[in-house]
């Protein structure tokens, strides 16, 4: 029962986040204070990226909300949930000297408090480079915007160089 539930979290969070990825589509790009978000959002991801290949836990950690969603179908347990869930299984990846090359946010949305981005990344597990895509949904508490879903997917067949 409790993979049934799971599953359903899972795909609820997944039509959420395209639905915010077909929203995205209608962003005021020409908005100067979505120009000052959009900005303040790519530095965020380079600071995490920073994080991430630092193998800076603690710092990973100030990211994510306490209850986030981690959805990746992909993946040997799919949905992980909570902020230790998620970073341990970040630990996990970073012990297998895993590492972000480069992360690109491609798209974004913003509405009141809350925001979806959609982001490529490119990768390198066990010596082997990956192409990746992740939709990450945010929420804003008082100043400081917290990932509340993240659905990641890599592409099953490594890249070739």
């Amino acid at each position: 029962m409790k993979n049934m539930t799971e599953r359903i979290i899972g795909y609820r969070w997944a039509i959420i986040g395209l639905t915010l990825l077909v929203l995205s589509a209608f962003a005021q790009s020409d908005d100067p204070s979505f120009q000052i978000l959009s900005g303040a959002f790519r530095e965020t991801g380079d600071e995490w990226k920073d994080a991430y290949n630092g193998r800076d836990v603690k710092k990973l950690m100030q990211f994510y909300s306490r209850d986030v969603l981690f959805i990746s179908p992909e993946a040997e347990q799919p949905l992980t949930v909570g902020r230790d869930m998620v970073i341990a299984r970040f630990q996990k990846d970073m012990d297998r000297n895993d590492f972000i090359d480069t992360l690109e946010i491609t798209s974004i949305c913003v509405t009141h408090d809350h925001a979806a981005l959609i982001c490529r990344f490119r990768a390198v597990r066990e010596e082997l480079p990956y192409n990746g895509s992740s939709v990450l949904m945010l929420k804003k508490v008082g100043d400081e915007w917290e990932i509340t879903v993240c659905i990641k997917i890599c592409k099953k067949n490594f890249m070739v160089m």
